[in-house]
C-alpha cells in the first residue's frame, strides 16, 4: 500500500500533521501484518482512514464531524424520561437510555469542531438504539399484594419446613417454594412479563390458602391396673375401670351440651379432688387429662377428658362411683332415697325422657347390676351403708 500523500482527490490542500500520519501509518502496518491484529489498533479513527485509503487508492480524505443529524434526534428523545418517573421503564433500559442521552448531549455541547465523526456516529446509534429499547416496567402490584399477605407467615415460621411446627411439612414446603419464587424474582422485568408475575402471585396465594395445620400427635393413656381405690364396704382396694359396654348399650350417651361420652369411668368411693381422679391414669402422652367437677364435687357426674396438644378434647369419660348417685363423694341414705324416686318413675335416668342426660346416674344407682334401678338397689345400698351387705363396686351385684 502506498504511503500517505499531502494531496487529496478533490485538489484541496490538506497537510496532515506528522503525528496524524505516524499514528495512521502504524495502524495500517498492524492491519496489513495480520487481520487477527485488528484488536491492537488503538483508534476507531484509524478504521476510517483505512477505509478511505481503500476507496481513494492511497489518498486520504479528512472527514469533518457533523452534528446536524444528532441534534434533532436528541431534541426529539430527550424528554422521554421525566425525572421522578423511575417506575415508568425497566431500570436497565432506563439506565441505558439515560447514558446514551448524556453522551449525545456532551457532544452537542462540545460542538462540531471538538468531536470526531466516529463519536457522532456512536452517539447517534446508541441514542436511537436505547430509545427503541425503552421497555415499560412490569406491573408488580398483584405480586406485591401476595407477598404482603404471606410475609407474616414466613416471618413467624422461618425458612425450614422441617423445623417449624405450625403446619404440615408438605404444605409449608410448598408455601416456601412459592414464597421464595415470588420474592426472588427480578425487579427489572418488562410489561411482557406481567403474565409470569401474576402466575407467581397466584401460586403464592394458593400455597398460603392450602397451608395445613400440623396434626397434633394422638394422645395415649393407660388406666392403672393396680388396686388403688377403697371399697368402703370391705375396707379394701380395687382398680378403676373404663366401662364402654354400658355406653354402647344405651346406643349413645351425650352431655347436656351435646358432647359424646366415650365411657363411664368407674371409681371408688370418697373421691374428693381432681388428684383422686388423676391417679386412675397411669400415664398420658401427647396430651393431658382435664378434670371438671360436678356441682357437688369430683364423684359421680364429674368429667375426665383427654385433651391433645392443641387443646382439642379427644375422649370424654363421665365418672361414676356406684352407689353415689348424688355425686357428693359418698353413698348414704340420700342416695338410697333418690333410687327409690327413680324406681317409682319420678326420674328417668335410663332413657332421658326429661332431657336431663342422667344416664350416668342409672349406672351409679344400679348396685344390683341388673341394668335397672329400683327399690332393690336402694335396699342393697342401705345394707352397705349399715355394713350389713356388700355389692361389686365395678360391675354391681350382691357379694
Amino acid at each position: 500500500m502506498a504511503p500517505f500523500t499531502d494531496e487529496d482527490i478533490y485538489g484541496k490542500n490538506y497537510e496532515p500533521s506528522q503525528e496524524e500520519i505516524d499514528a495512521r501509518a502504524a495502524s495500517i502496518a498492524a492491519y496489513e501484518e495480520e487481520i487477527a491484529n485488528l484488536g491492537v489498533i488503538g483508534s476507531i479513527e484509524s478504521l476510517y482512514a483505512i477505509h478511505m485509503i481503500e476507496l481513494t487508492g492511497s489518498r486520504l480524505i479528512e472527514l469533518p464531524a457533523n452534528l446536524s443529524k444528532l441534534v434533532p434526534l436528541y431534541n426529539e428523545y430527550s424528554g422521554e424520561i421525566v425525572p421522578g418517573t423511575e417506575g415508568q421503564y425497566t431500570e436497565s433500559s432506563r439506565e441505558a437510555y439515560l447514558n446514551a442521552e448524556a453522551f449525545a448531549k456532551s457532544l452537542i455541547d462540545a460542538g462540531d469542531a471538538n468531536v470526531t465523526p466516529s463519536m457522532v456516529n456512536t452517539a447517534t446509534t446508541e441514542l436511537v438504539y436505547a430509545w427503541k429499547r425503552l421497555e415499560v416496567c412490569a406491573d408488580y402490584s398483584k405480586l406485591d399484594q401476595a407477598i404482603t399477605a404471606a410475609a407474616p407467615i414466613f416471618n413467624a415460621n422461618g425458612d425450614d419446613a422441617e423445623a417449624q411446627s405450625a403446619y404440615t411439612v408438605e404444605s409449608y414446603q410448598a408455601f416456601l417454594d412459592a414464597y421464595n419464587a415470588a420474592t426472588g424474582v427480578s425487579r427489572d422485568l418488562g410489561a411482557s412479563d406481567n403474565e409470569y408475575l401474576n402466575s407467581l402471585a397466584t401460586s403464592l396465594d394458593d400455597a398460603r390458602v392450602k397451608l395445613a395445620p400440623a396434626t397434633a400427635a394422638e394422645p395415649t393413656f393407660e388406666i392403672v391396673t393396680d388396686e388403688i381405690y377403697p371399697n368402703p364396704t370391705w375396707d379394701m382396694f380395687y382398680a378403676p375401670y373404663l366401662d364402654e359396654d354400658t355406653v354402647a348399650s344405651f346406643g349413645s350417651v351425650e352431655l347436656i351440651d351435646g358432647t359424646n361420652v366415650d365411657a363411664f369411668l368407674i371409681l371408688g368411693n370418697n373421691i374428693g379432688s381432681d388428684a383422686d381422679v388423676l391417679q386412675a391414669f397411669g400415664s398420658v402422652e401427647n396430651g393431658e387429662i382435664i378434670v371438671t367437677p360436678n356441682e357437688n364435687g369430683y364423684s359421680t357426674g364429674a368429667l375426665a377428658q383427654v385433651v391433645d396438644g392443641s387443646g382439642e378434647v379427644v375422649k370424654t369419660f363421665v365418672i361414676v362411683a356406684r352407689g353415689d348417685v348424688t355425686g357428693e363423694g359418698a353413698f348414704d341414705d340420700v342416695d338410697a332415697a333418690e333410687m327409690d324416686i327413680h324406681g317409682n318413675f319420678g326420674y328417668d335416668w335410663f332413657w332421658n325422657s326429661y332431657g336431663t342426660y342422667d344416664q350416668y346416674k342409672a349406672v351409679a344407682g344400679d348396685t344390683t347390676g341388673d341394668a335397672n334401678v329400683d327399690s332393690s338397689d336402694g335396699e342393697l345400698l342401705g345394707l352397705a351403708v349399715n355394713y350389713q351387705g356388700y355389692y361389686d363396686m365395678i360391675y354391681g351385684g350382691e357379694m
